[in-house]
């Protein structure tokens, strides 16, 4: 192709993307065109059979310029599908000003089968064994319209704002003293070269956007397919590869566009420029990778506790921190990772200790046949999570899930004393003693069941809290945590329990009558305590 016919394609490809960014494809006319690149009909025919033709060698060379700028390309394989889908999506954002002119519309869903069809035939070309196989043909559909599904939600995006805000949540979580490695994970990404391009300054000189990009995209593509040549039965392609003049980010702005421009006699005249007469350049940094959750973009900041600091109180400062940070509208910032954890795991474990606790409740109600009873042997809990904090604050141990399990156990095995006390007690009084005279006698026939029981328990916990051995370490929150509650609780519900008992139950307890067999005959302990003592 001559230097003249080269000039007369530009033209047209040039009033074309100017036209076609104004009005859809069915409405923009051969003549309109003609008129604004400056030719005749017959010209645009010799190089074109219509419109339509037009516009599709201009999407398919655009679908080649997308697939050239994905990175290593050759190099891909079914194994890293996941990264062929960001990089076909980074390759779409870099086109975005012309795929927003040739594909708007139902045209989108067109690029998209095309780029489809263009990557599969380079992949099958690769690995020809696979063409038939149905289920890595859909592997790759999906990726190529997964990533253009992320591109049409990714284009309107303003991601340096997204990255100045991932850095300044990084300079906050370092002066935390107790985080280090803090990283928003995008050190790797790519210098970037903007181009900002004066449109009034452009338009003076007879230039649009459309025109520059075309002209920028023409001179940045080295490779360009030339014929076909047939040896046997294979057919080569013959690629003309041009890297004279190459341009980069010092001689940019010096690059040549020729504008057409009419002067008031009616004659055209041909007028060369710079590109650095009417843009300049701004450099940014590119992301390393693009995540969305929920249709919304996110980048995620990570940091590593140093030793000897706690993560839940260093993320309560930085929380305070964070408050004071003014962010820009249409973004937010949350904490997540192991504070994030610690709190779920709080949460969990603080409504099974309430549905816990209720249940414990009832059965007692149940048990004593008396809303009151129960109420008094609640009091209990309390003390035995006292006893175990105490004991996690006396081993140097921090709160953690098997410590939370541990105060679980606790609800179920500390109430068996005050069950013990308070059902003794209740059966004195039915037998006729008085209130304080029973509460005397149960303190002093009640205590060493009371101390056999909550031993056996102790005694097994020590093991744990003692052994070296990595199974028993797990567990040492847990063991502490009930070992410290029990004795706690344990001691006070001797002191505790009677004078509970003797504030709130001033009543005379009833005996329920059940209905049942002759067992109310056989003598129990009450009984036979009272008649020991003549009561």
């Amino acid at each position: 192709m001559d230097i003249r016919m080269e000039k007369t394609e530009k033209a047209i490809k040039n009033a074309f993307m100017e036209l076609r960014s104004k009005k859809p494809l069915e409405k923009i006319t051969v003549k309109e065109l003609c008129s604004l690149a400056c030719i005749n009909k017959s010209t645009f025919y010799a190089h074109y059979e219509d419109l339509y033709a037009l516009s599709d060698t201009l999407e398919t060379e655009t679908v080649a310029s997308v697939i050239r700028s994905i990175p290593h390309a050759q190099e891909y394989s079914f194994d890293n599908l996941d990264v062929v889908t960001r990089e076909v999506c980074l390759a779409f954002l870099s086109h975005l000003s012309l795929i927003n002119v040739l594909f708007s519309g139902k045209g989108q869903n067109y690029l998209a089968n095309k780029l489809e069809a263009e990557v599969k035939r380079s992949m099958f070309e690769k690995y020809p064994q696979y063409k038939e196989d149905a289920q890595k043909n859909i592997l790759l559909s999906y990726c190529v319209h997964g990533a253009y599904y992320a591109y049409v939600n990714n284009q309107n995006v303003d991601m340096e704002t997204l990255l100045e805000i991932s850095e300044d949540v990084q300079g906050i979580v370092a002066q935390v003293e107790g985080f280090e490695n803090i990283s928003n994970g995008q050190e790797d990404g790519a210098q970037e070269i903007h181009l900002i391009i004066n449109k009034d300054r452009a338009m003076k000189r007879g230039l649009t956007v459309a025109q520059i990009y075309s002209t920028l995209a023409s001179r940045l593509t080295t490779e360009k397919d030339s014929v076909t040549m047939s040896v046997g039965d294979t057919d080569m392609t013959v690629q003309l590869v041009d890297e004279t003049e190459l341009l980069n980010r010092k001689n940019l702005l010096n690059m040549e566009l020729e504008a057409t421009v009419t002067n008031e006699d009616g004659t055209t005249e041909t007028k060369k420029y710079e590109l650095g007469d009417f843009a300049e350049l701004e450099y940014g940094q590119g992301l390393a990778s693009i995540s969305r959750e929920n249709q919304s973009h996110y980048i995620t900041i990570t940091a590593d506790t140093m030793e000897g600091h706690n993560t839940t109180l260093l993320t309560r400062d930085l929380k305070k921190k964070l408050k004071s940070y003014e962010i820009a509208d249409g973004y937010t910032i949350e904490i997540g990772g192991e504070s994030d954890q610690v709190d779920d795991m709080v949460s969990q474990m603080t409504q099974l200790m309430a549905l816990g606790f209720l249940l414990i409740y009832l059965v007692m109600v149940a048990q004593f046949q008396s809303l009151l009873s129960p109420f008094i042997v609640i009091f209990t809990i309390p003390l035995a999570f006292t006893g175990g904090l105490l004991g996690l604050l006396a081993f140097g141990e921090q709160l953690s899930l098997m410590s939370l399990l541990g105060f679980t156990i606790l609800m179920g095995t500390v109430v068996n004393n005050g069950i013990v006390f308070v059902d003794y007690a209740n059966q004195l009084r039915i037998g006729g003693m008085g209130r304080r005279e029973a509460l005397v006698a149960t303190g002093k026939t009640r205590m060493r069941p009371i101390l056999m029981t909550a031993l056996t328990t102790i005694l097994s916990m020590c093991m744990m809290i003692f052994s070296r051995q990595a199974g028993n370490s797990m567990g040492r929150g847990m063991a502490i945590v009930v070992v410290g509650g029990l004795l706690y609780a344990t001691l006070m519900t001797l002191f505790i329990i009677p004078v509970m008992y003797d504030i709130f139950y001033r009543k005379q307890p009833h005996q329920v009558d059940v209905g049942e067999d002759d067992l109310d005959e056989i003598l129990d302990e009450a009984q036979e305590y009272m008649r020991e003592n003549e009561f």
